[in-house]
């Protein structure tokens, strides 16, 4: 199962940079309201809700997105990302939980000149879940992780020559990571919190 998730995950990322190459020659037309780009960056992920004794760890995420320009104060930008999100723990930074996502946030992005407030809904679908002890042994725990998690991104951002941009944002998760069936038996909810700090290029 996990290497059919990482398949699709590489299949989705090609296709939307193959989409992204065709358009790019379909003439000025498109150029001008119609953009492609990469970007990367860092994760300060948690997990909130009934944990204990956790706190930030430092991830990471890339991936790619177009971006729709409406007018000159409004674009829409959707994006698929791979985000490695989780948490640590307070007393062994090596007693960690890993939960790898593939990201689709779709982004209204409002402008100040070169400036932006961004805003937009973000599914996250599972693709690998993993706690480790302090000895560095790993075990799977997607079985009993919800397979789709739902957030709400905030974030700004700053563009420079219509190519470069770095921004930051927040992902307030709103779904239980915990799947239905055992969250209904262990009474629990546990929710990501993940700030992104990126840089993306256009072209």
């Amino acid at each position: 199962m996990k290497n059919i998730k990482i398949y699709l995950l590489v299949m989705v990322m090609s296709l939307s940079l193959a989409a992204s190459a065709q358009n790019a020659t379909e003439g000025d037309a498109v150029d001008k309201t119609l953009g492609f780009g990469f970007k990367g960056g860092v994760n300060l992920s948690n997990l909130v809700g009934d944990i204990e004794d956790v706190e930030l760890r430092t991830t990471y995420h890339f991936g790619l997105y177009s971006k729709y320009q409406i007018n000159d104060r409004l674009a829409i930008q959707p994006e698929v990302l791979y985000s490695l999100q989780g948490t640590q723990s307070k007393f062994n930074a090596e007693a960690k939980r890993d939960f790898s996502f593939l990201n689709i946030p779709i982004i209204a992005k409002y402008y100040f000149g070169d400036f932006n407030l961004q805003f937009g809904p973000q599914v996250g679908i599972l693709i690998d879940a993993e706690i480790a002890n302090a000895d560095l042994e790993f075990n799977d725990i997607e079985v009993g992780t919800s397979e789709t998690d739902f957030s709400l991104v905030l974030g700004a951002g700053y563009e420079m020559n219509g190519q470069f941009e770095v921004g930051a944002r927040y992902n307030w998760g709103l779904s239980n990571l915990i799947d239905d069936e055992v969250a209904s038996l262990l009474d629990q909810s546990v929710r990501n919190s993940v700030v992104q700090f990126y840089l993306g290029f256009s072209f």
